[in-house]
């Protein structure tokens, strides 16, 4: 896949960064965790981690619910992704490469910073606290709104607490979960592809590596590469 696809264009002016597989890359961990642990506990039949990427934790055992026979509660549905979420984030994810620089020339900039996540509030504060990030100018979790992704309210909440039009703002998204919430919030998207391009085709422009995401950014408001 190029990074040289079809810009979003320039002079937004906020960026709203997703935080499993863009901020951190937390993603590939929860599809082994998911596949081999936690899905089997909680469900008979197979299901495939790309069908619930990018869902709250609370929304999913809803899907699940809905779907599938569940065999366990919410609490130890619930419980057992926490147990996890203290390995994933506290030891094993890594930060998204450059990104601090990248933050720093874009609150340079007068850019708006926000991260935009399905997560928990408690478990996006073991990765802020972790790589000591308190660049960001709002937090919005799925925990702060009654619907989570593919749901806009996330992005529709981070806007409005950023104090731009959705229309000024860039969200950074890897999953179609994400693109469907960004896009139907006014946001223009940049697909993430770290782990491949499907169910990215919402997006305004995909890229595939580190360094093509931060040139993405940079170009969204303006800077250049």
């Amino acid at each position: 896949m190029s990074d040289d696809s079809t810009p979003t264009g320039t002079d937004h002016r906020a960026i709203l960064f997703d935080m499993d597989g863009v901020l951190v890359d937390s993603e590939r961990y929860w599809v082994e965790l998911e596949r081999e642990r936690i899905l089997p506990a909680a469900v008979e039949e197979p299901v495939d981690p790309a069908e619930i990427t990018g869902m709250n934790v609370s929304d999913l055992y809803d899907y699940l619910r809905d779907r599938y026979e569940v065999r366990e509660s919410r609490e130890a549905f619930v419980e057992r992704y926490d147990e996890a979420a203290r390995r994933v984030y506290g030891e094993s994810v890594a930060l998204l490469p450059g990104f601090e620089s990248l933050a720093a020339a874009l609150t340079d900039a007068g850019v708006g910073l926000a991260l935009v996540s399905s997560s928990p509030v408690r478990w996006i504060e073991v990765v802020t606290e972790r790589f000591g990030l308190d660049v960001f100018d709002a937090v919005v979790s799925a925990d702060h709104v009654e619907r989570g992704k593919p749901a806009p309210d996330v992005y529709e909440l981070a806007v409005d607490r950023l104090g731009v039009d959705a229309g000024d703002a860039v969200a950074v998204e890897d999953s179609t979960h994400g693109v469907a919430a960004a896009t139907g919030a006014g946001c223009s998207c940049i697909g993430y592809a770290a782990r491949g391009s499907a169910g990215l085709s919402r997006a305004d422009r995909v890229v595939d590596t580190p360094t093509g995401l931060r040139r993405a950014v940079r170009e969204a408001v303006g800077l250049g590469t």
